[in-house]
């Protein structure tokens, strides 16, 4: 069964210093790290077990943390993550940003034709799992546009202390009118180690 893949993003830079050359604090970047890993837990132990149905055929993935290298943590498929002061990201895009604001977009170059669009569409919503019901999820809905017309989307929920419980993808014919969703991951369990309280 294929894999599902989590698309992602890119990175939005702010600096201000005064005329003096010394930083202005007020207009200083807030420093999101902590706020980040409170919704993905990164952590060597740390795992997710996800029930997976792409298109009709079902089964399970887990998602392990296997070792830390400089700040980046390594899971058993050998996707790399880590947290920074803007967000969550991988070696190529940011997954999630802050603040979290809804509407708020940010977009990351995969290819010299090829870019991914990410937009926070929800910051409070409720799902349902197999490992139980959620509040307070952040949904995140990436577009990415292969073809003329035809575009590839996700959406991604993220809960607080908990990780990502839900990923939908879909494929969406603007000129056909039609959107078929391919895949629906959804968190059955999870082994949380290292659990953020703030």
């Amino acid at each position: 069964m294929k894999r599902v893949v989590v698309f992602s993003l890119c990175l939005l830079v702010a600096a201000a210093c005064a005329s003096t050359g010394t930083a202005d604090p007020a207009k200083t970047p807030q420093d999101h790290r902590v706020s980040a890993l409170r919704y993905l837990p990164l952590a060597v132990g740390n795992s997710w077990t996800y029930t997976v149905d792409y298109l009709g055929q079902t089964g399970e993935m887990t998602i392990r943390i296997e070792r830390e290298e400089n700040g980046w943590f390594i899971d058993n498929r050998g996707t790399a993550l880590t947290a920074d002061r803007h967000g969550i990201r991988d070696r190529d895009r940011y997954l999630l940003t802050f603040p979290l604001q809804e509407k708020r977009a940010w977009v990351a170059l995969t290819g010299p034709t090829r870019n991914e669009t990410r937009t926070i569409v929800a910051i409070d919503d409720p799902v349902e799992t197999p490992a139980g019901n959620f509040e307070g999820a952040v949904v995140v809905e990436t577009t990415v546009n292969p073809q003329k017309g035809i575009f590839l989307k996700s959406l991604h929920y993220f809960v607080p202390r908990v990780g990502i419980v839900k990923i939908e993808t879909f494929v969406e014919d603007t000129a056909a009118g039609t959107k078929k969703r391919q895949t629906m991951t959804l968190l059955k369990s999870r082994e949380i180690k290292n659990d953020p309280k703030n």
